[in-house]
């Protein structure tokens, strides 16, 4: 709806898009007006209706659906009136390419499907799976129980800063979390639960069965409001000083963002960290081990479709988050690409295809995303004191870096389907600062050491995806360097690992229909017994 008025004030003639678009001919005026009108009545009445539903599931109080419907009932009848305004006077939006980010997004011209009313199911899926994702990748701090010589402070309030945190769930449709470490601590659990009542139903986590090859998981979670169809995990080798003791690796979730599509491939990571200025070299190459096979996994992963020769190809978008920890910034006040982040992005292109840096693309350069400081006079202070390591501030190397990446692949199409489904539309830095006239003197300024990113994706169901069928998952796939992926659907996930073992981890929160489970578990039984185990 919210992109439908904007094509509407772009293809009349808007003052801020006077230059982009034609003009409309004579003798439309009333029609226009009367429109427009009626868009910018239903649209606040729509997101009303939002937030009641989200209230609601929160309290878990009664919903008033008399209402509700109603609001999507006007919405759908303006926008029908949209769509037909649009065709019947022969706009051509070919033309009108969509911004990679935009405060409202335009949609691609396929996104207008047939002007005929959607039923009452389809409005219940338009509920479940929302026209814009809004993503949020935050590196939360929530460190496993530890000795104290590993800590910064002696007391980082964990516990303070997560109930905090809690209050944002609701803004989002998916959320990849690092450094929320479930082993020692019930605070993973606990935020998986409450997740849950505003409405964030599926997850994936880190197992914590690590030991004894490490102390601690790798502290991923991804929480999503739509069905995760598919989920592994990648566990790396050792790393270097603390990281040693963690099993740090990558999260994968194929998530469905429609009724029978599209999908969106999503993949979060926490890379090797940077401990000082000397181990620095090391540190960047153990990253680059991690990622290279961590774009091999993706691979593997992301299969979508076979294509003429035979090769297994990815199709669908994918959306590669987390804090890779490698700064992005060339220096301290110098937001331009630094050597690492150059090379990282080569890696990245040759591996996995076109990619955009969704954060850089907006803002034209690399924000800080952790350890940030500000000027006072002629003076620079940190920005954070408690949570940051105060030896980070020391150093010219260690401060002010761009860690945290939205890094995005787009669709590759194949056969006569040529449209973008997915569409990023915004990306920025949310910093989680604490409300000073809430927690009136907070020992901590913000949630966590590191600032979060957060974006949105437009999501565009044409009409084919409407009369498809829902597209059946890979059964299991052995490539020659010995990793093994085994399909899933329901409560399993596979996790893949350099020695070719699978582990199904159950207990997850799939949402796959019992007959598609077993039909994938027939497919697994089947090609287990035709190709021997390497």
């Amino acid at each position: 709806m919210t992109s439908n008025c904007w094509i509407i004030n772009h293809c009349l003639g808007h003052r801020t898009c006077q230059r982009t678009t034609p003009a409309l001919p004579n003798g439309r005026l009333g029609t226009e007006d009367s429109l427009r009108e009626q868009l910018e009545t239903v649209l606040p009445q729509l997101l009303e209706c939002k937030l009641q539903i989200q209230d609601s599931s929160a309290r878990q109080q009664p919903l008033e659906v008399d209402s509700c419907r109603e609001a999507l009932a006007s919405a759908r009848s303006c926008q029908q009136m949209a769509w037909k305004f649009l065709t019947s006077n022969g706009i051509d939006l070919s033309h009108v390419v969509p911004t990679k980010f935009a405060e409202e997004m335009l949609p691609h011209p396929a996104a207008f499907g047939p002007p005929s009313g959607p039923s009452l199911a389809e409005s219940i899926s338009a509920e479940v799976f929302p026209p814009v994702m809004r993503l949020l990748s935050y590196n939360l701090f929530l460190r496993a129980p530890a000795p104290q010589f590993t800590h910064n402070n002696e007391d980082d309030r964990k516990d303070e800063r997560l109930c905090r945190f809690v209050e944002h769930l609701a803004r989002y449709d998916l959320i990849c979390l690092q450094e929320v470490f479930g082993a020692f601590s019930q605070r993973r659990e606990w935020l998986i639960h409450v997740a849950q009542r505003f409405g964030l139903k599926d997850s994936h986590r880190s197992s914590t069965n690590v030991r004894p090859r490490f102390i601690v998981d790798g502290g991923l979670l991804i929480l999503s409001r739509l069905p995760i169809v598919y989920k592994s995990q990648l566990t790396f080798d050792p790393g270097m000083h603390l990281d040693r003791f963690s099993a740090k690796g990558a999260l994968y979730a194929k998530v469905q963002c429609g009724p029978t599509g599209p999908f969106l491939h999503v993949c979060t990571t926490h890379l090797q960290s940077t401990y000082s200025e000397d181990s620095a070299p090391f540190a960047q190459a153990t990253r680059h081990k991690q990622l290279q096979s961590l774009v091999h996994f993706l691979k593997e992963q992301t299969n979508d479709h076979i294509s003429d020769n035979g090769a297994f190809v990815r199709r669908w978008p994918l959306l590669l988050c987390g804090t890779l920890n490698f700064n992005g910034r060339r220096g301290l006040m110098d937001g331009g690409h630094s050597a690492e982040y150059r090379a990282v992005l080569q890696l990245l292109k040759e591996q996995l295809g076109e990619v955009r840096d969704l954060l850089f693309d907006v803002a034209g350069c690399h924000p800080v995303t952790y350890a940030d400081t500000r000027l006072t006079g002629s003076q620079e202070v940190p920005v954070e004191r408690v949570l940051t390591n105060a030896s980070v501030y020391k150093s010219n190397t260690l401060k002010r870096q761009c860690l945290d990446y939205m890094f995005f692949f787009p669709y590759q199409p194949h056969g006569e389907s040529t449209h973008e489904p997915v569409v990023p539309a915004t990306c920025q830095i949310q910093k989680f600062a604490v409300d000073r006239s809430q927690d009136v003197g907070a020992p901590v300024t913000q949630l966590s050491d590191h600032y979060g990113v957060e974006g949105s994706l437009a999501i565009i169901e044409s009409p084919a995806y409407l009369t498809a069928e829902r597209p059946e998952q890979r059964s299991r796939i052995t490539d020659s360097q010995g990793y093994k992926l085994a399909s899933v659907s329901g409560e399993e996930t596979a996790t893949a690992q350099p020695d070719g073992q699978v582990q199904l981890d159950s207990g997850g929160d799939g949402v796959a229909e019992e007959a598609a489970r077993q039909e994938a578990a027939a497919e697994v039984e089947a090609v287990a017994d035709a190709e021997p185990t390497p």
